[in-house]
């Protein structure tokens, strides 16, 4: 497993009088609270918002742009019995702001339909075939979510024949489509002051106003829609947006919606707690499968029907697009890695790797492993019919979109933002692109820039680890991008136990501590180095604690980010070489290149080694 050496960067805590004044306050751990004073929560008050959420701390949605104007329109439609279209997108954020909106305005007693673009043949965002489509059915009145803020040609050939209201939270650009109503708090002459909403949450502040004007009370019973479509658009999950996460996971827990319980079921959760990284990786990826793999509408007729029979039919099929999208996954991934690794491209400042007829639904997916293998900017390109579409991640320090840009002479087509976007390009100038691109990232990235960060939130000692902390880690919670889980180190632990596990030993679990408490440590994809520790070796981790259930018993074990060790024995490198597939490493060089990416550990007498041998 080749893996990337880290840069961990511990805290700086100096007042421990402040910290424990503020412990005694909140009644939380000490260690909790140096958690939040490292996140840049230092004020009484700004711990006290951070902490105590509920329904009441939602923005006012009238405060958002044209909210009052779209609010109109849409009760002037659902009394008039107009049809209205909530036009969405594909992926997890626009099923689940359609759904939403459709369920809403059906509460509500207006006659809805909804319209989701096929990926492959019809690409993101409004297009005019389909608008024509949707008014020749009758439609007068279109909304769209997760979409539409840049259609302004799309926008402009309908408008004599539809009135379309715009909800999206992405860039706006410099001209606007003529609509009814935009909604969206990026807007530079919007004054709401939550400007991170998902899509889902900018169409549910719609509703929510919709709600208040028509039933006087707060909407709350959609919000495990609006939770599962924000965690999945990776949008930060501080202010309003940690709230609707907050009251949503509640939401899920005691769901109602007959399609989200049977996919909950399907995914194996029934009996489990539902939290924001189960959304993630387990809810949010099924959805995600029918727009990558076939067709959304799978996903919002599951989340809209009334029906069980057909929520577990439909679940079915989101549970096998699911499968189907990781076997075609594990495929390309297996041979962009094979081409990096056989071609050297680990060494380019950026990597571009092509291939025929991968995938345009999967290769972003490859390409966020590629960069959390490597630590490098990645372009991952599908060839076809002479023409190249990419799906592009980067790293810290080094903005794709710009770098898009400064290559856009070799482009059909791009966009995206700093860390994530998309290309067209002819085939014929996929090895200028590399080219250019890599002598790009040369005048931008240092080495340091190929290190990823881990930030250490606080430095424990087994001692520190009990249900105390475990019960006042909860109150951190929902985790996520802008709230992630906090990051612990322990120095100089004492190895106890040392083995590999699961398939062909990929794993490596320990079991370290002193010689009060010892806990049992899992390092996911780190099997390789178990023939380098030794038991009574001193190591250092950086992990989260999490509860172990195993046959009715529970136990605290450390979830390893990352370790730290130094070199106190005779190891069999060459050996060790063989097992990693790198049987012709014999330089100094090639060596070097073992310890920093193939063993993924800091050896500190790495060089003496290397001599050595």
């Amino acid at each position: 497993m080749l893996k990337i050496e880290k840069k961990w960067i511990y805290p700086k805590l100096t007042d421990d009088s402040k910290i424990t004044e503020l412990a005694t306050l909140f009644n939380l751990s000490e260690t909790i609270i140096k958690v939040l004073l490292t996140r840049g929560l230092t004020e009484r008050n700004e711990i006290e918002q951070f902490l105590n959420l509920d329904e009441t701390s939602f923005c006012d949605p009238f405060l958002l742009k044209d909210v009052e104007i779209a609010v109109e329109r849409i009760i002037k439609a659902i009394s008039t019995n107009e049809l209205i279209t909530i036009y969405g997108d594909y992926d997890v954020d626009g099923i689940t702001s359609t759904s939403l909106m459709v369920k809403v305005i059906a509460d509500l007693g207006g006659k809805v339909d909804y319209y989701i673009p096929e990926r492959q043949s019809e690409g993101y965002g409004l297009n005019s075939e389909a608008l024509e489509s949707i008014f020749r059915k009758g439609t007068s009145l279109v909304i769209t979510v997760d979409c539409g803020i840049s259609a302004v040609e799309e926008v402009q050939q309908i408008q004599d024949k539809l009135d379309i209201i715009i909800t999206d939270h992405h860039q706006p650009p410099e001209v606007l489509p003529v609509a009814v109503a935009i909604i969206n708090p990026k807007q530079s002459t919007c004054s709401y002051p939550e400007k991170n909403l998902a899509g889902v949450g900018v169409a549910f502040k719609l509703c929510q106003a919709l709600w208040l004007r028509l039933k006087k009370e707060q909407l709350l019973k959609y919000l495990d829609l609006v939770a599962i479509g924000t965690v999945a658009d990776i949008v930060s999950l501080l202010g309003e947006n940690r709230l609707i996460v907050k009251l949503g996971l509640k939401e899920i827990a005691q769901t109602q919606n007959i399609g989200l319980k049977e996919l909950i079921k399907s995914a194996g959760l029934s009996d489990k707690k539902v939290d924001a990284g189960k959304i993630g990786f387990v809810i949010a990826p099924r959805l995600n499968a029918a727009g990558r793999m076939d067709n959304a509408k799978i996903g919002v007729e599951l989340l809209t029907t009334l029906e069980e029979e057909n929520a577990e039919r439909l679940s079915l099929i989101l549970e096998n697009e699911n499968n189907n999208r990781q076997r075609i996954e594990k495929e390309i991934l297996e041979k962009v890695d094979e081409m990096i690794i056989n071609e050297n491209l680990y060494e380019d400042n950026v990597i571009v790797v092509a291939g025929s007829d991968w995938h345009s639904g999967v290769i972003g997916i490859v390409a966020s492993r590629i960069v959390d293998k490597y630590y490098r900017p990645v372009v991952i390109i599908s060839k076809k019919d002479g023409i190249g579409k990419g799906s592009c991640r980067s790293i810290d320090g080094f903005n794709i979109y710009d770098a898009l840009t400064d290559c856009s002479d070799l482009l059909l087509q791009f966009g995206g933002h700093k860390q994530a976007a998309g290309l067209t390009i002819e085939v014929k100038n996929i090895t200028k692109l590399r080219m250019k691109i890599n002598k790009l990232a040369q005048t931008v990235l240092s080495p340091e820039d190929f290190k990823p960060k881990v930030k250490i939130d606080s430095v424990l000692t087994t001692d520190n680890i009990n249900e105390k902390l475990m019960d006042d880690l909860e109150v951190l919670e929902p985790f996520g991008m802008g709230n992630s889980k906090p990051t612990f180190a322990i120095d100089k632990t004492i190895i106890k136990e040392v083995r590999k596990i699961g398939n062909d030993g990929k794993h490596l679990k320990l079991k370290v501590g002193n010689n009060k408490e010892e806990f049992d440590a899992l390092a996911w994809n780190l099997g390789s180095i178990a023939d380098v520790l030794g038991q009574n070796d001193n190591i250092d981790i950086v992990f989260y604690p999490e509860y172990n259930e195993w046959q009715s018993r529970k136990s605290i074990q450390l979830k390893v980010q990352d370790l730290k060790y130094q070199h106190s024995k005779s190891v069999d490198l060459q050996n060790l070489f063989s097992k990693n597939s790198l049987k012709n490493a014999t330089t100094k060089t090639t060596l070097d290149k073992f310890f920093t990416k193939v063993v993924g550990v800091t050896f500190d007498n790495r060089q003496e080694i290397i001599n050595s041998l």
